[in-house]
């Protein structure tokens, strides 16, 4: 059960409650189950938002107070200078897009066994509201759903609280026990050294 964050006065959970309701999605990793935002929802930008937040856990964290965004890029969250979130989230439209095409593909056989005229995927009303999401105007509007998304938006103080912990571009080494383990988005480093952890040195 996901924590249930109580609305401070600006409508927002407190940093705390965000931290855990972050905490819970990140943990879920990317369950198909976030597919139902869009047979809730239909293709609207709130379906849409919500089922690429859901294939995103993980990969974007948004800090509302500084307005920063952060993406993990396998070894730390980093400062997201270069608009790499808005790049993650294009992507997931065009899959999206791919696979209502897909099925439109389909629906078009299934419909041209019973019907007298050829039919084409473009006449399947999900396929053309869906399509709609190759566009600028509509992905900057999926964009900005999943910076305001509870399960990405995180206080900028949960990061790099770890100070036991030293991270490389391969491995995270705990400075107290020596004990090194792949790099973990739960620990919400952003700082990393540049050269790899090599055991033989």
């Amino acid at each position: 059960m996901s924590p249930t964050p109580n609305p401070g006065p600006n409508g927002q959970p407190t940093p705390e409650e965000a931290k855990a309701l972050s905490d819970h999605y990140l943990a879920l990793g990317k369950p198909e189950t976030f597919r139902a935002d869009l047979s809730n929802y239909g293709p609207t930008d709130d379906g849409v938002g919500r089922h690429i937040g859901g294939q995103l856990l993980g990969s974007i964290l948004h800090t509302p107070k500084t307005g920063e965004t952060f993406v993990w890029d396998q070894s730390r969250w980093r400062l997201d200078d270069v608009a790499a979130g808005k790049a993650l989230v294009r992507e997931e439209c065009v899959k999206l897009v791919s696979e209502e095409h897909g099925s439109a593909l389909r629906w078009a056989d299934r419909h041209n066994e019973t019907a007298d005229k050829k039919v084409t995927p473009e006449e399947h009303t999900g396929y053309k509201r869906m399509r709609a999401y190759l566009s600028r105007g509509k992905q900057e509007a999926v964009c900005n759903f999943v910076k305001e998304d509870p399960r990405h938006t995180v206080p900028v103080s949960i990061f790099d609280t770890h100070t036991h912990l030293l991270v490389t571009p391969g491995a995270t080494v705990d400075l107290r026990t020596g004990q090194v383990s792949p790099p973990n988005p739960a620990h919400r480093m952003t700082q990393r050294t540049q050269v790899r952890y090599d055991p033989r040195r």
